[in-house]
């Protein structure tokens, strides 16, 4: 949804009429890292945010002897639909939630019994959601 809206305001941004509707250009700095997934410091500085530009991002592993779950949610019937593979959960696309990225460097290992895949919620349904709920309960006993 970051990278959408981002989209957006840069396009509105051309548009003498538009661009004072473009309230994308106020995003705050943790929004600008959610949409590119900088985790670092040097992800960021020097760079401007607002450009497209290569990602550029330095690959973080997860912590070795620690054990990572992973719940993601789509608003589609199966995760191999099209809307789950397109949109997610309406904010994060299924395979960011998942870990997976074309580059192997940046993929998150992540064991497939560690990760569950909710269909037909959105990413606010997982907050209230018992059988979310009974998921992390289950992970965590």
């Amino acid at each position: 949804m970051a990278k959408a809206s981002h989209l957006l305001t840069f396009v509105m941004g051309k548009f003498r009429y538009a661009s004072p509707f473009a309230l994308g250009q106020h995003t705050s700095a943790g929004i600008k890292d959610l949409r590119h997934g900088n985790l670092l410091d040097d992800d960021w500085q020097g760079f401007d945010q607002d450009d497209f530009h290569p990602d550029h991002r330095k690959p973080v592993p997860l912590q070795e002897g620690t054990r990572h779950y992973f719940i993601a949610a789509t608003i589609g019937n199966s995760a191999s639909d099209l809307p789950s593979t397109m949109v997610g959960d309406l904010l994060v696309r299924l395979d960011s939630a998942k870990g997976q990225h074309g580059d192997d460097l940046r993929k998150l290992s992540i064991r497939p019994e560690n990760c569950r895949v909710f269909e037909k919620l959105n990413h606010l349904d997982l907050l209230d959601n018992k059988v979310v709920h009974d998921q992390i309960l289950e992970w965590l006993a």
